[in-house]
C-alpha cells in the first residue's frame, strides 16, 4: 500500500493540513514548522502509537477539544483504503480509530499498511534504555504478525496479574498456590514472544551489516546484533522448560520485590561494531549509521515476510550525514520505498541527485 493523502485538523500545530504524496516525497520548513508532526501522524495511523509521547493529549492542537487525521491508502488494481482517528481532549485524550467509515479496535489497525519511522531520536534504540529496544522490536514484529501482536497484549494483562499476586502473597492476602496458573500463563505466552523476538533479531542480523557497509563503504567493520533475553535457555530442552526453572528459583527474590523479575519484559537486544558495545564506544555519527542499517534491514523484514513494502519516514536524516552516506542512502532507500523526507535543506534533492526525480516538495 502506498499513501495518496493525508489530513490533519487540531493535530499538534495543524490547524487545517492537507498533503497528496507520490513515491518520493520532500516536506521542506524550518524548525517548528511541523514536519515531523506529518510523519508522526503517518506513524500513528500505522500502529495507533505516536512515537513521541503517550501523552495522547499532547496531539490535539492547544485549546481545541477534538483532533481528527484521515489517511488515504492505495494498494494494486485500484485498491483503496480510509482510516481515520479522532482525538478527544475531554476523554483524556481517548482515541477511536475507524477503517472504511467502520469503527475499530486500535490493534485492528495495526498493520493495515506499515511503516519504517526515523528520526534523531532514533539513535535511543542503540544508547538508550533496553525498553527503547523492546518497542523497537515489539513495533516491528506486531505490525507484520497480529499473532504476536495479541501475545503482547495477553502477555501484559498475566504480568499485572502476577505482579499482584506476589504483593497479595507478601501481605497474606493470597496463597502461594494462587500463583501457579499465572506462572503457567506467563510461560506459556512469555516463551511465544520470546520465540518470535529471537527469530527476527536472528533474521534481522543477517541484513544488517551489509546494509551498514554499504552506507559507510568499508566492508572490513562488522556489526552485529544480538538477542539477550532475561535469562539464559542454554542447556534445556526450550525456553520453557528453562522458564519454569528460573521461576522456581527465584520466587522468593520476586517476593521480596514485589515484582516479576524474568520474561519478555526484561529482554534486551545489543549491539556490537568492531567487537565491541556500540553504545559505549561509538560516536554519534557512527551510531546514526548503524540506526540507518538498522532501519533498512527492518524494512526488508516487513517486505519479507508480508510482501508488502512499508512506507519509510526520515525525519531530518541528511543533517549529520556526508554526501558518499547520503548517496548511499539514495541507492538503498528512494529507489525502492515509497518514502516521506522532511528537511530545512532545500538543495537537497540536487545534493543526492534526485533533483527531477518525483519529489512532492510541499512547503509548510
Amino acid at each position: 500500500m502506498q499513501i495518496k493523502y493525508l489530513k490533519l485538523l487540531n493535530f499538534r500545530n495543524h490547524k487545517n493540513f492537507k498533503i497528496s504524496f507520490k513515491k518520493t516525497n520532500l516536506l521542506l520548513g524550518t524548525n517548528g514548522a511541523g514536519k515531523t508532526s506529518v510523519l508522526e501522524a503517518i506513524f500513528l495511523l500505522s500502529t495507533s502509537k505516536s512515537p513521541r509521547t503517550s501523552k495522547n493529549n499532547d496531539l490535539i492542537l492547544w485549546s481545541k477539544l477534538k483532533s481528527y487525521l484521515e489517511i488515504v491508502l492505495l494498494g494494486g488494481e485500484k485498491e483503496k483504503k480510509i482510516i481515520r482517528l479522532e482525538l478527544c481532549r475531554e476523554k483524556n485524550g481517548q482515541k477511536t480509530f475507524s477503517f472504511d467509515g467502520v469503527v475499530s479496535s486500535p490493534k485492528n489497525i495495526i498493520g493495515l499498511f506499515k511503516t519504517v519511522y526515523f528520526s534523531p531520536e532514533t539513535l535511543l534504540i542503540i544508547n538508550g534504555s533496553p525498553a527503547e529496544r523492546r518497542r523497537f522490536i515489539d513495533i516491528l514484529l506486531s505490525q507484520i504478525s497480529p499473532k504476536y501482536l495479541n501475545d503482547l497484549i495477553e502477555y501484559k494483562k498475566i504480568l499485572v496479574n502476577r505482579n499482584r499476586i506476589l504483593k497479595e502473597i507478601v501481605t497474606k492476602r493470597s496463597g502461594k498456590d494462587e500463583i501457579i496458573f499465572w506462572d503457567m500463563k506467563l510461560i506459556e505466552v512469555g516463551s511465544k514472544i520470546m520465540r518470535s523476538r529471537e527469530e527476527a533479531v536472528l533474521s534481522l542480523s543477517k541484513t544488517l551489516d551489509g546494509f551498514h557497509q554499504e552506507i559507510i563503504k568499508d566492508k572490513e567493520k562488522k556489526l552485529k546484533i544480538n538477542y539477550h533475553p532475561s535469562f539464559s535457555s542454554e542447556g534445556y530442552r526450550d525456553i520453557e522448560s528453562a522458564f519454569t526453572e528460573r521461576l522456581a528459583a527465584e520466587f522468593s527474590f520476586e517476593l521480596k520485590y514485589g515484582s516479576t523479575l524474568y520474561g519478555p519484559h526484561r529482554d534486551d537486544l545489543r549491539f556490537s561494531f568492531e567487537g565491541r558495545d556500540a553504545a559505549s564506544f561509538c560516536s554519534r555519527g557512527e551510531i546514526r549509521s548503524i540506526i540507518i542499517a538498522l532501519k533498512l534491514a527492518e524494512a526488508g523484514y516487513i517486505k519479507e515476510k508480508t510482501d508488502t513494502k512499508p512506507v519509510i519516514l526520515l525525519d531530518d536524516i541528511f543533517s549529520e550525514l556526508d554526501e558518499k552516506r547520503g548517496r548511499a542512502l539514495e541507492k538503498l532507500v528512494l529507489n525502492n520505498y515509497q518514502v516521506v523526507i522532511t528537511s530545512t535543506e532545500n538543495k537537497l534533492g540536487p545534493k543526492l541527485k534526485i533533483k527531477k526525480r518525483c519529489l512532492n516538495q510541499s512547503k509548510i
